[in-house]
């Protein structure tokens, strides 16, 4: 009875010991499985974070890189508007600088135009100085009627020479009062002439 107890109890305890392996496994694997399990959240936890941190990174480099496309594109259009400016300076100058030129022709001209009006007035003006001295010097004489005249001055004036005097100072002071009278007229274009030039070139200064 012992031995078969002891062969009973050493079944069991056999058994026991054979079992105990087993049912060691089956509390380990779960133990390992938890410890894998937390890896995987760990590992999945630290690829969600690398992924918001290179996502942060890149919109921050994008960022960056649209501030300084930016900076770039105003300091592009800041130098686009100083050229703008310079070309529009240097535009200005050459048309002053042609204005300007426009002008001294035109001044050049004008005075060049004057200086023949006044020339022309002044040569008129000695013509009828001339003529009105060469009247009063035949003033003197006696002029034949027939042509060509002949002016002479008798000896001796009588009635009949004093009456031919008198004819003919009347007949050369008509010839020379048309003469002048053309000169006159002359000078009074001319005068005109002048007025209107100055007013010409009061409008263009």
């Amino acid at each position: 009875l012992s031995s078969g107890i002891n062969a009973e109890y050493g079944g069991d305890r056999e058994a026991t010991e054979n079992a105990s392996p087993a049912l060691m496994s089956a509390v380990t694997c779960p133990i390992q499985n938890r410890d894998t399990a937390s890896s995987v959240v760990s590992d999945s936890k630290n690829l969600n974070r690398s992924k918001r941190l290179f996502g942060s990174l890149l919109m921050g480099t994008l960022r960056q890189f649209k501030q300084d496309k930016e900076k770039t594109k105003d300091t592009d259009t800041k130098q686009q508007e100083m050229w703008g400016k310079v070309e529009k300076r240097e535009a200005q100058e050459a048309a002053r600088t042609a204005e300007d030129r426009q002008k001294l022709v035109q001044c050049k001209s004008a005075v060049h135009t004057e200086i023949r009006l006044l020339e022309k007035q002044m040569e008129i003006a000695q013509m009828k100085t001339r003529a009105a001295e060469e009247r009063d010097k035949l003033a003197g004489f006696i002029r034949t009627k027939s042509k060509p005249h002949i002016y002479y001055l008798p000896k001796d004036h009588n009635e009949q020479t004093q009456n031919e005097l008198e004819d003919s100072n009347y007949r050369v002071e008509k010839e020379y009062k048309v003469r002048i009278g053309g000169y006159d007229s002359q000078l009074s274009g001319i005068k005109n002439e002048l007025l209107e030039h100055e007013d010409r070139v009061a409008e263009n200064i």
